[in-house]
């Protein structure tokens, strides 16, 4: 994937209900050499499960996830549509995504570093589960995070203490604060989604779970994509609980 910050179309996400939210992404993203387009979530609360069910769109466990997550599910989607209609690579927030001091100038050069083979680039992830990766042919490493749940004064700190940082193949990771993915992949994971269904995750060595969520479910899809993750990241997601909107 040879190409440049300016080759790029960005988008976040967010609510339309929640502009404080939007604003603040901006304020933390105003580094930002061209336009990060505000593309409207769709909104859980608003969402008719039964008919969405019923038009084939999710699977009958997908009725216990939170109507967060399935608004969050549907939001991304609608990014990589819009990916794939625009035949662009396309570089995605959530709104809660923090970045790393002087990121435009990290990720710049990391685009130069991606491997020619790839399909998504993951910049980050949820520290609140696990993050399997490739780190040398035939070696995998699986790390878990503490504390699960830091402050964003803690995750700002970790983003900026960080040394150099490099493009390791992705096997499982939750969490998409931050990525880029291409117009081939959008088409694929398009392809593969619906209908939205709960799958689990499996990694070796520790137990199996589900995981109600659509970065959840594309766990069972990295494997089979050209998914690589920069590690250390560039971005983490703020994931307060408190004032999440996929919780509910």
């Amino acid at each position: 994937m040879a190409m440049r910050l300016e080759d790029l179309d960005a988008l976040v996400i967010s609510l339309e209900r929640t502009p404080q939210r939007l604003d603040a992404f901006r304020r933390r993203f105003a580094g930002y050499p061209g336009e990060i387009t505000h593309l409207p979530g769709v909104d859980g609360a608003e969402l008719n499960l039964a008919q969405l069910q019923q038009q084939g769109l999710i699977d009958p466990s997908v009725l216990t996830w939170p109507r967060g997550q399935v608004g969050c599910a549907l939001s991304h989607i609608k990014a990589l549509m819009h990916c794939r209609r625009h035949g662009r690579s396309l570089l995605i927030f959530e709104d809660d995504a923090l970045p790393a001091p002087e990121w435009p100038d990290h990720l710049q050069a990391q685009l130069q570093q991606a491997p020619d083979a790839c399909d998504l680039l993951l910049l980050g992830w949820n520290l609140d589960s696990c993050l399997q990766l490739d780190w040398a042919p035939g070696q995998t490493f699986t790390s878990l995070f503490q504390p699960r749940f830091p402050d964003e004064q803690q995750l700002s700190a970790a983003l900026a203490a960080v040394g150099q940082r490099q493009w390791l193949r992705l096997q499982k990771g939750l969490g998409l604060a931050g990525y880029v993915v291409t117009p081939a992949a959008a088409d694929t994971i398009l392809n593969w989604a619906f209908p939205l269904r709960t799958l689990p995750i499996q990694v070796p060595e520790l137990p199996e779970r589900l995981c109600f969520s659509f970065d959840g479910q594309l766990n069972s899809l990295y494997p089979s994509l050209q998914a690589w993750a920069l590690f250390p990241p560039l971005v983490l997601g703020i994931n307060d609980k408190r004032s999440s909107e996929t919780a509910g």
